[in-house]
Parts: C-alpha cells; structure tokens; sequence
C-alpha cells in the first residue's frame, strides 16, 4: 500500500487547474485505474470490514469511519473477477455522500489533462464500461490508467444504504448497529499536541497538520491494544512503550512508499555526472562513500548498487561500493534486507536478467551480489551524525516533506558537516533547501558542497 501517495492526498491543497486534474493511481487485478483526488476523502490500510447479510455480492460489507457507516465495494468482484484478498480500502466522498472501494494497491499520483483522456474502447466489456469515463497513457512507460466514474458509484450507493438498512432490520442481525457503532471518541487536542510534540521531538516529523492521518493509522492499533481511547494509549507510548511499540508507532505514522527507477533526473545525474567524478577522484582508495538516508523499503539503495556496477562493468570487483542504507522504521529495513520486489516496467531488461532472480509470482529478489553490496542500519535521522566517514554522496528524497522548516535546516546543516568537499547532496524534486543553506545548487535537486 502506498502510504506516501495516501498522505499526498489527504493533504492536497484543492484548487482547481486549468486543464489539468491529480488522479489517485491504484491497481486491481493487474490493471491501472485513477480517481480524481478531489473525491478521494481516505485510503485504509488492514481495516476491520464488517460482513452484513442479504446484501450485493460485490459489497464485502461497511467500515465505521469517524461514526459514519460506509458501504465497501469489493472492486475486483464488481469487474466480475472473483473476490479480493486484499484489504486496501479506498474512501470516496461527494458532499455527505461516502462509498469505499477495495483495491489491491495504491500506486502513485499523476497529474492528468483532459486532452490525454480518450474513450474506453467498445470491446471492453459492460462491467468495465460502467466503471470507467476514460483512459489515458502513463508516463515512461508506466501503462495505461483507466479513469474511474465516482458518480456512478455514488448514485449506486443510495441503493446499497436501502439494501443495508432493511438488512440491519432484519432480527437475525439484532446488535449489529451497536458493533458498527463502537468507534474511538475522537482524539482531544490535548492528547493531540502530546503525541506530536512526542513524535516532533523525538523524531523530525511534523504531524500537526496531519490530525486525519493519526486517527486513520492508529485508531485499529489502539483498538487491538485493548484501550478504549486516544488518551489512554498516548499515555502508554509517553510512559511505558517499548522499542517494539514505538516502532509500530513510527511504522503506522511515517512513509514507506518507494519504488525502482524513481525520479530519473537524479540517477542520470549521478551516472553522467557524479560516478565519473568518484572514478577519478578514488583511483587510489577504490572506495566510495554513499548514504541513502531514509531508504525506505530499500529500492533506492540497490537501484544506486546497479547504477555503480553497470558504470564500473568488469572493474566493479576491484571497488569497495558498499553503501550504507539507514531509516528510522525496523519494518521498512526487514523488507529492504530481503530484497523481494514487483518489479516496474521501465526497469532495463538486462538489469532483470544481471540483478534479480525470480521467487514466484510476480516478484523477483535482489541477487545476492546486490543485496551484500549495501548496509542496512536503523537510524534516527534527528541523532548526531558520526559515522566512521564522511560521504561523496548523500540520498534523502522524499524524506524532508514530512519536516517543519526548522527541522530541515538544522538535517541540512548536520549533512554539510557529513559530507566530504565537493560531495553531493540529493533530494526530491519535490524538495528544496534554503538561500541560506551552504550547499550550492548545481541541478534540480542536486547540490553540492
């Protein structure tokens, strides 16, 4: 599940663009659809769906959303594929009207003008044309997004409520209002401000405007803890969580979203530009020093290990490459050190064939020679720097969107000190540093000391 895509949309700043709209992207049996982010009100991840009887067989059931009973279409058996055996659920909201769809994934966001959508071919089938307005092309080879029709399915969803409701009256399901009534009490600002403070201090990130994504991440894990409020469990993590608990915690509440091949600009800077440089500059050592700050779930770091063996070819074996690859969340680094991926399109045939290795299914591993090649280390990114060296290149994308301007600074400022002269720092494209910061730019998000 995308958390980064599910975080982007929930705080999106919804003005309207000329021509252009930001369409959701999630998947569901092999195919791409996109939604309008305007209607999108939340995406759920492992959330409780409560089975109700005598309804349509594509409703798996309803959600308690904020005491709010919410109609969940199984998306796949709508498309007369079977039932999912997923738990993704996204929320769709037009003015008080809710309908939630279940998916197999969050992919990513796209920004999508009119003059890209054309029509659904006729052959495609009456369930897919019922569902869909559109389609349109995704970049670099991505594939192609079928845009979904909200409105057909909250004018479906009147339908569903009068099913549901004559359902809940039946005598069979005596106490069932009650169970789809047992959400938290909302969290006071109280117990609010103490766990953002908490996070915010401890940890970087800046949750205060982020009230929504708390009580959507946390509300299932508070419930299964066995506490009956926001207060009770803000009180456990202040006084008695342990490592364990805290990881959960940050695991719920940062991102962990990444993917192979991501924001090219940066890579063809770094193998045109960077990894000539590190050649001539280490002839004596062969040794580099690279940091992929905020790795995630590992994808940047093996993507950075294949661009540096394809540069290197046969003298690769005679260069110590080994980079360090750190994050704050212990869930993300035991996925990272196993390696085992979905594998994207625009991913080069031959690196498929060189670095991975198929394990079933869709997913192939990291060969081992990769998987050796980078150090997997946790590391809170608000701790002092001092590592053994200091880096020709430091990673951090997508990591800083989360932090208040004060905390960017002073992480910039901790990265200067850590990098050699003339080292590079690389951040998002949808990142930027200060005037003030001692770095010098040198390309869109690359800069330099």
């Amino acid at each position: 599940m995308s958390e980064e895509v599910r975080e982007l949309v929930l705080n999106e700043t919804k003005e309207p663009v000329s021509d252009t709209r930001k369409y959701l992207i999630f998947s569901s049996d092999g195919r791409l659809f996109g939604v309008d982010t305007d209607y999108v009100e939340t995406i759920l991840n492992e959330t409780a769906i409560t089975f109700i009887p005598m309804l349509p067989g594509h409703i798996r059931g309803v959600i308690n959303l904020r005491g709010l009973i919410v109609p969940i279409i199984d998306f796949k058996m709508m498309l007369g594929q079977g039932m999912s055996e997923n738990s993704c659920v996204v929320v769709l909201r037009d003015d008080e009207t809710y309908v939630g769809i279940l998916v197999d994934d969050v992919a990513d966001m796209e920004d999508v003008g009119r003059s890209q959508i054309l029509p659904v071919p006729s052959q495609s089938g009456q369930s897919l044309h019922n569902l869909v307005s559109g389609m349109c092309s995704l970049p670099e080879g991505a594939g192609t997004m079928l845009v979904l029709d909200c409105l057909f399915l909250f004018n479906q969803q009147y339908n569903f409520m009068n099913d549901m409701d004559g359902s809940l009256m039946d005598n069979e399901n005596e106490g069932l209002k009650d169970k789809l009534s047992g959400a938290l009490p909302p969290i006071n600002d109280q117990d609010f401000n103490r766990l953002v403070t908490f996070v915010q201090k401890k940890y970087g990130i800046d949750l205060r405007q982020k009230r929504q994504l708390i009580t959507s991440r946390l509300t299932n894990t508070i419930k299964g803890m066995g506490y009956s409020s926001f207060k009770e469990y803000v009180d456990f993590i202040m006084n008695k969580g342990t490592g364990d608990d805290i990881n959960h915690l940050l695991s719920k509440l940062t991102t962990n979203y990444t993917y192979f091949m991501r924001e090219m600009s940066a890579f063809d800077y770094f193998n045109g530009h960077i990894m000539p440089e590190l050649v001539r500059k280490h002839q004596r050592d062969k040794t580099f020093a690279i940091w992929s700050a905020g790795c995630s779930s590992g994808e940047e770091p093996y993507n950075i290990t294949m661009y540096m063996m394809d540069f290197l070819g046969a003298q690769a074996s005679g260069w110590d490459t080994r980079l360090l690859a750190t994050d704050l969340s212990m869930d993300a680094l035991n996925k990272a050190q196993k390696g085992i991926y979905e594998l994207p399109d625009n991913l080069p045939p031959d690196w498929k064939r060189k670095y991975f290795q198929p394990v079933g299914g869709r997913n192939f591993q990291v060969n081992s020679r990769v998987r050796n090649n980078v150090i997997f280390r946790q590391f809170n990114l608000m701790e002092p720097i001092k590592f053994k060296r200091k880096f020709d290149v430091i990673f951090c994308r997508n990591v800083m969107i989360y932090f208040d301007q004060e905390t960017k600074n002073a992480l910039t400022e901790r990265f200067y000190d850590a990098t050699v002269p003339g080292g590079y720092l690389i951040i998002s494209t949808s990142e930027n540093l200060t005037a003030e910061t001692r770095y010098k730019r040198v390309g869109p998000s690359i800069f330099q000391k």
